[in-house]
């Protein structure tokens, strides 16, 4: 009988504490270390009320620039969008980039108090952003903050954060932060690359993400020539070679004759097209020529034929062209800015430092 009840008593004992146990438990080990998020975000009573804790504190005094990790760079090339995973602090970053996190810290706080006093006020114009950077900082989950390169000039980036607060919505600015987009791009960088060494087997996506480094100036010289030599090797075995030279025309400028050559003889449709748009991006007119006859040929590609053309016309130096002739977003858009090219091509020349001018 007195077995039994010290044995009940120690059952009921360890039913008491087991929910401190586990909050005990939940709580250990760093996001940065385990990749898993406090206990807070699976609906832990315990450990939400860290959370809770934050109040109306500005996001300045919650975390600084310096306290942040880069935990991963998402790329929009699908849905859902490929990634890299990162673990780069900004500790290690140029003391000007972690001035320009606090600036967005600021900005977003900013926002934040506007929203707070005027609920009704307009959200930011949604942008779609080419490379976007997650981070968080190293101590905790308590802010998640990702940041968008933007299109247009340099360091243009969209932020956006999430708060663990209940009841709070997204916030988003746009800001300048060169140097802060160019710390984590060369961080971006050199994770995708190291994700592709041996024995790892690359995904047809790093390719395409690998594309869009290329005249960032984050690469190495030795990196850059690695980058050529991947991409121009993948181009001959790719099962979706159209994708991956759409995200190459854009940097034409970064291959040279040696890295071409392999190209010149390949009879894939989308590898010509490569070859003849980076030799008319250097004046070669007949090759111009051959990829206006080519965009007669292969209906089927006409979004390639007009990347590559868009690549070649710049629309800053072709306003004109651009207002008769919109490219389109569809196969028969894109048909329609051929013919309206192909018909006013006479008229086009080659200038050495802006490239192709047609203005009609």
């Amino acid at each position: 009988m007195v077995e039994r009840q010290k044995q009940n008593f120690f059952l009921h004992l360890f039913a008491a504490s087991a929910p401190l146990l586990l909050a005990v438990l939940s709580s250990c080990g760093s996001p940065a270390g385990t990749g898993k998020r406090p206990a807070a975000e699976q609906g832990d009573p315990v450990a939400g009320q860290v959370f809770r804790k934050i109040g109306n504190r500005p996001l300045t005094d919650l975390a600084a620039g310096a306290s942040f990790v880069a935990s991963r760079c998402l790329f929009q090339d699908g849905n859902p969008p490929s990634h890299v995973a990162m673990n780069s602090s900004l500790q290690k970053a140029p003391a000007k980039a972690r001035e320009e996190l606090t600036a967005l810290l600021s900005a977003l706080q900013q926002a934040r108090t506007t929203a707070a006093e005027n609920p009704a006020a307009p959200e930011n114009e949604a942008v779609l952003p080419g490379r976007i950077y997650q981070l968080h900082p190293q101590s905790d989950w308590i802010i998640d903050l990702s940041i968008g390169e933007l299109p247009g000039a340099a360091g243009q980036v969209q932020a956006a954060c999430n708060l663990r607060n209940k009841g709070e919505k997204e916030i988003a600015v746009k800001a300048t932060a060169p140097m802060l987009v160019r710390f984590l791009r060369e961080e971006a960088a050199a994770a995708l690359l190291d994700e592709m060494k041996r024995p790892r087997v690359p995904l047809e996506q790093h390719y395409q993400a690998l594309a869009g480094f290329l005249d960032t100036g984050v690469l190495t010289e030795t990196e850059l020539k690695r980058t050529r030599r991947l991409l121009i090797a993948r181009l001959g075995k790719s099962k979706n070679k159209a994708a991956l030279v759409s995200n190459l025309l854009p940097h034409l400028d970064s291959f040279d004759e040696t890295d071409m050559a392999a190209l010149d003889s390949d009879g894939s449709i989308a590898p010509r097209v490569f070859y003849l748009a980076w030799s008319a991006s250097r004046g070669t007119k007949k090759n111009m020529r051959e990829l206006l006859v080519l965009s007669l040929e292969y209906h089927g590609d006409a979004l390639l034929f007009q990347r590559a053309l868009t690549a070649l016309f710049a629309e800053k130096d072709n306003p004109g062209l651009y207002a008769l002739n919109p490219p389109g977003k569809g196969k028969e858009g894109a048909l329609a800015f051929l013919r309206g090219l192909r018909k006013s091509i006479g008229k086009a020349g080659y200038h050495s430092e802006k490239g192709w001018l047609l203005e009609p």
